[in-house]
């Protein structure tokens, strides 16, 4: 068993945990976060040795980050949690040195089974953060855009217009309808034509 629990570190940066209420388990979310940030997928999450915990310095930022700020960590590369051989010579957890009131300084342990994170660099560079998705129309907007585009300009405009005796043969011969059914498009047509301009006839105001 490891002289300090692994989970009283932090999985990104490796600092130790000063106060439990600071902690915050790393969601789908960060994880997700932490891939873009980093270029790195998450691995060994379901280890005892690895930590699964996020300080909120690192999961601000990193929430900053996926919404198209340009906030960033102080270090490119993040903490890398490995299997320590032992707890004797190999272990992050117990060979860290914690004093201080309430473990307020620490000597963080130089080990095999970690690699600490390094700063920005042309090896770490920044990341272009990711383009914030367009935000979805609200019903309100959608309500609004239909109204818009079905409106007229004014009264007179809603006035049905008559199609003229060469545009209906047109329809016909596009059609491919015979002389009968020809007849019978034309006399319908003339009576929607007719309630249209009445339906219209009845919106003028009063004079």
């Amino acid at each position: 068993m490891c002289k300090h629990a692994p989970d009283k570190f932090w999985f990104i940066c490796g600092l130790y945990i000063l106060k439990k209420s600071a902690r915050k388990k790393l969601t789908t979310h960060l994880l997700a976060a932490y891939e873009q940030y980093f270029g790195l997928r998450a691995k060994d999450m379901d280890k005892t040795w690895t930590p699964n915990s996020v300080c909120a310095t690192c999961s601000a930022r990193l929430n900053e980050f996926t919404k198209g700020s340009r906030t960033y960590l102080s270090f490119g590369k993040p903490f890398e949690w490995r299997n320590p051989i032992d707890h004797v010579s190999d272990c992050y957890f117990c060979l860290t040195k914690l004093r201080g009131g309430k473990y307020s300084k620490a000597t963080y342990a130089e080990v095999s089974s970690v690699t600490k994170s390094a700063p920005h660099s042309t090896q770490y560079p920044k990341r272009e953060p990711p383009t914030p998705k367009a935000e979805p129309l609200s019903s309100q907007g959608i309500t609004a855009s239909i109204s818009s585009v079905g409106s007229s300009p004014s009264i007179s405009s809603q006035k049905a217009k008559p199609i003229n005796q060469r545009a209906l043969s047109d329809l016909c011969r596009d059609l491919n309808l015979s002389k009968e059914k020809s007849e019978l498009l034309a006399s319908r047509l003339i009576i929607y034509n007719k309630r249209k301009v009445t339906d219209a006839d009845a919106t003028l105001p009063a004079d």
